[in-house]
């Protein structure tokens, strides 16, 4: 790894072997951020190249992305997947009483690449003149759009944390380590709070930039369009950011308002477009919402999971239901405290919406029990917490029953999943108690 002074772009040497192997040169623009008081600008390269422009012809046995041609990005080698997981990290996060977050400044461009891959980041320059004849550069360092470019990255960072013995600590950090942007929540850092701030904006984008302001909720009975659109809609929706789960009950309800919206104008012999107005009920309907939306922001969530004077280790307590709309599990660990008494937190949570296929009761609240156990497995392997008991709870006594027999006696929808429950818990009373 390099460090912040390095050259990260050097000439190339070897100009005649451009011209005889017939390479490809990439172009390359300078972007700058708009709005940004720095004057430094990153450099940006189309890798929009399909076989025709590397001169590969169908049936010559390129790298096109399964044996047909397409984009250039296609013709790199596929990365594997050395990033850890968001959820993990927000876990991991809230494990202990201090919490701290970093970055790495300009992280791609402190790991070199090597001479024969510098042939993958050509350009030329003709220092803005149009009758000379262009130099051949080489970027010399890992290019942020890269398609492997985020695991290098990271096989760097892991490399360079197990060449050094000075600090455990730090190399210990550096193996379950992020980037800080990924956590995504509003964190309070004088109240170790998890918080959520609203954002409604309906305006257009242009630039990467709304062309309006957000509204508040004072603002929606004013200035909410008159029209609403499924695009617009979805665009808001997927404006919440929870990856735990903190407000499920909200974000399922905007789920099943959207699928109700689909379904009913679908059942009319008319698909509804994504540009198309949705009907007055609909309207009042998420008018509604949107306001609701707000009351978001008057919630908050402990960041640390552990209570000061919590003694032991704690238990994991995993419940689990389904109806008819949809099915979920929640999670919470319960520490007992010095004085006697029992506390409880919530970890995280997950949902899902029922199938439109008919399904019966029974087998959703089967679907909500085996996300639990999912839920659950995911919590012990990314926490580092070691769980004085593990608890399934759920009020089908059907679901209860079916898991204490063994699975190939029922059909392949239920006995694949009892075997899964089966699998990533004892199917005792001790997991799963009356």
């Amino acid at each position: 790894m390099g460090g912040g002074e390095q050259c990260l772009v050097s000439p190339v040497a070897l100009v005649h072997v451009c011209v005889e192997c017939h390479c490809v040169v990439i172009s390359i623009h300078m972007i700058f951020e708009r709005g940004s008081c720095c004057l430094c600008g990153r450099c940006e390269c189309d890798r929009g190249l399909g076989r025709d422009d590397w001169g590969l012809g169908r049936g010559d046995g390129g790298l096109g992305k399964g044996g047909r041609g397409g984009r250039g990005s296609a013709n790199t080698p596929r990365r594997p997947d050395c990033l850890n997981n968001i959820l993990g990290v927000l876990l991991r996060f809230r494990q202990d009483f201090v919490g701290l977050i970093g970055d790495i400044k300009k992280m791609y461009n402190s790991v070199d690449i090597s001479l024969f891959d510098q042939n993958c980041h050509r350009f030329l320059w003709r220092e803005m003149d149009a009758d000379r004849v262009p130099d051949h550069y080489a970027l010399t360092t890992v290019t942020f759009g890269d398609r492997p470019g985020g695991a290098i990255a990271m096989i760097a960072l892991r490399k360079t944390s197990e060449m050094s013995n000075q600090c455990p600590k730090a190399k210990k950090l550096i193996e379950y380590s992020k980037e800080e942007k990924v956590l995504g929540l509003s964190w309070d850092p004088q109240e170790d709070l998890f918080m959520f701030k609203v954002q409604l904006n309906f305006s257009r984008k242009m630039k990467n930039c709304f062309q309006g302001p957000y509204l508040t909720v004072g603002d929606i009975e004013k200035e909410l369009p008159a029209v609403l659109s499924r695009r617009m809609i979805l665009r808001q929706a997927a404006s919440i950011y929870d990856p735990l789960g903190m407000v499920t009950p909200f974000t399922l309800k905007m789920k099943l308002l959207m699928r109700e919206l689909v379904v009913d104008m679908s059942a009319d012999g008319k698909k509804l477009g994504w540009d198309e107005a949705v009907d007055e009920e609909f309207y009042r309907k998420w008018k509604l919402l949107f306001k609701e939306m707000f009351e978001m922001e008057h919630i908050s969530f402990k960041r640390c999971l552990k209570p000061k004077d919590a003694v032991g280790d704690p238990d994991l307590v995993v419940f689990s239901d389904g109806s008819m709309k949809a099915f979920g599990a929640v999670a919470y660990v319960r520490w007992h405290l010095m004085d006697g008494s029992i506390e409880c937190t919530l970890v995280a949570s997950k949902s899902k919406l029922a199938p439109l296929r008919k399904v019966t009761v029974p087998r959703l609240e089967l679907c909500g029990a085996l996300l639990s156990c999912r839920l659950r497995q995911f919590i012990e392997e990314e926490m580092e917490w070691s769980f004085d008991t593990v608890v399934h709870i759920t009020d089908s006594e059907i679901v209860r029953g079916q898991i204490q027999k063994e699975s190939f006696r029922f059909n392949t929808y239920v006995g694949n999943r009892i075997a899964e429950i089966q699998e990533k818990s004892q199917p005792s009373e001790e997991d799963w108690p009356i």
